[in-house]
């Protein structure tokens, strides 16, 4: 599957400041949120929408045949899903917390994790903000599914039980 996103997403709460520059060095930072885009897109729209490897019919592939086909219903559901006008998309914000998780300058040995802070710099807790912008993704991410649930005869094949993607707080409870 090509991807939907771009670091063109990656604005306000979720934005990743280099990536918006216009020097040499943002190829870099543009290279590397092209890896995580491409290794967590798809796993954030198979989590949404539904998959398991073992059905063919899943919600996922259909949804992914649909908008290659062109399909109207799936273009419309893709059209919720990315803001391709504004730059929106839950899935950025998803992609976003795992980018910012692995750059946030831990070094994780077998016993503790240890940061590391350059000279002159301080660390800061920013468990808060990662907790608040995985939230904005998953109101977001509800904000579809409802509008799946009101649309269920034309998605039948979703499952519309709940929103896979669940709140959380920088207390782990």
């Amino acid at each position: 599957m090509a991807n939907y996103l771009n670091y063109q997403y990656f604005i306000d709460q979720w934005e990743i400041v280099p990536l918006n520059r216009t020097t040499q060095d943002n190829l870099a930072y543009r290279q590397d949120i092209d890896q995580y885009i491409t290794r967590y897109e798809t796993e954030c729209l198979k989590k949404f929408l539904g998959y398991n490897e073992d059905e063919t019919d899943n919600f996922y592939n259909l949804f992914i045949a649909g908008v290659t086909a062109g399909t109207a219903k799936y273009t419309a559901l893709k059209n919720k899903l990315i803001d391709a006008t504004n730059f929106k998309s839950p899935i950025a914000g998803y992609i976003w917390w795992y980018w910012v998780k692995f750059h946030r300058g831990s070094i994780i040995n077998t016993d503790n994790p240890v940061k590391t802070i350059p000279a002159g710099m301080v660390t800061i807790d920013d468990t808060e903000q990662l907790c608040a912008s995985w939230n904005h993704m998953v109101d977001m991410f509800g904000e579809v599914h409802d509008w799946l649930i009101a649309n269920a005869s034309t998605y039948p094949d979703y499952d519309h039980s709940e929103n896979y993607f669940k709140y959380i707080n920088q207390f782990g409870i």
